[in-house]
């Protein structure tokens, strides 16, 4: 998997270099690799129960509130989708469904998305390059619905979450 995004790393580059298409055009290539990407790395992962899929890295606690509280602070997508996925519960939300809740079009939620995982890689303590998988799990056939993919919490983000008071979840609990 880290040779197919470094292949798409590679093959975005050379386009962006060759072509210098306009910013939005750029934008849409970029969130189609981000969500081809995440769909792959969902897929290639070995399933720990029958409709999710773990990813997550991050067992040490300090280092996930090391993420939330590092500065620059955290942007309000970020926060927004911290929001809609702890009040959502453990079962998760559909891609489509997140992106309504957080009031942003799938290719804004993606580029949350995106900026989360840049968030996580560039954050002390983490190791590699985990991007979202460190925070949050890909959760397949959510609700029920047989092949709707999307995201949940992960359990540690979850209790880290629910132990701390941030400026940005006071209304939550």
């Amino acid at each position: 998997v880290d040779r197919l995004g470094s292949l798409f790393e590679s093959i975005l580059s050379n386009f962006l270099i060759f072509t210098l298409p306009c910013t939005s055009t750029i934008e849409a290539l970029l969130n189609y690799f981000y969500e081809l990407d995440l769909l792959i790395t969902g897929l290639s992962e070995e399933v720990g129960s029958p409709n999710v899929i773990d990813n997550q890295t991050g067992d040490n606690i300090q280092t996930i509130q090391r993420i939330l509280e590092r500065s620059p602070s955290i942007p309000r997508g970020q926060i927004d989708l911290y929001r809609v996925l702890y009040l959502a519960g453990e079962a998760g939300l559909k891609m489509e469904d997140i992106a309504v809740q957080m009031g942003r079009t799938r290719r804004e939620f993606s580029g949350v998305l995106g900026a989360l995982g840049r968030r996580i890689n560039h954050t002390a303590g983490v190791e590699g390059d985990p991007g979202v998988n460190y925070l949050l799990r890909w959760v397949t056939d959510v609700n029920g619905e047989i092949g709707t993919y999307g995201w949940s919490l992960s359990d540690k983000l979850r209790q880290v979450i629910k132990n701390n008071t941030y400026w940005w979840n006071k209304d939550w609990k």
